[in-house]
């Protein structure tokens, strides 16, 4: 099922936080030296954009946990899928890992203190894969 049909956001490659436009195509992973970006060039974006995603995920996070409206929860799960899958295309285990730990998290029912520290956790493997400049 698309995003589209589920009524869930779809998200632009270069802002997780932007939905995207109908000239926005996420980038592909089997696409050729000529036809674009290399798999290598595309997992540099990756991990240079991941500091951003993780800021927007705690954002989201944030909010959801000062107003804990339902409305500001949809955003958090979206953009946690999406990093966990995203991070295991790119062979980033360990933040997909932390990142899928969180997606079972966000549920229902959710208890503040278990997501901060494996909030806190995730930032640390992205801090891990980009050297420390996840800020």
């Amino acid at each position: 099922m698309s995003d589209e049909s589920s009524g869930r956001q779809a998200f632009s490659a270069s802002d997780p936080t932007a939905p995207l436009g109908s000239g926005s195509a996420p980038p592909t992973a089997s696409a050729s030296s000529s036809d674009g970006p290399s798999d290598g060039e595309l997992r540099l974006a990756f991990l240079n954009r991941l500091p951003e995603r993780l800021d927007a995920i705690e954002a989201a996070w944030s909010r959801f946990a000062r107003h804990r409206e339902p409305t500001d929860f949809e955003p958090l799960k979206v953009l946690v899928h999406r990093l966990a899958a995203s991070a295991a295309t790119y062979g980033l285990d360990d933040v997909s890992a932390m990142a899928r730990d969180l997606d079972r998290q966000t549920h229902p029912v959710v208890a503040i203190g278990p997501f901060t520290e494996r909030l806190a956790v995730l930032r640390d493997a992205v801090e891990r894969a980009t050297g420390g400049e996840s800020r």
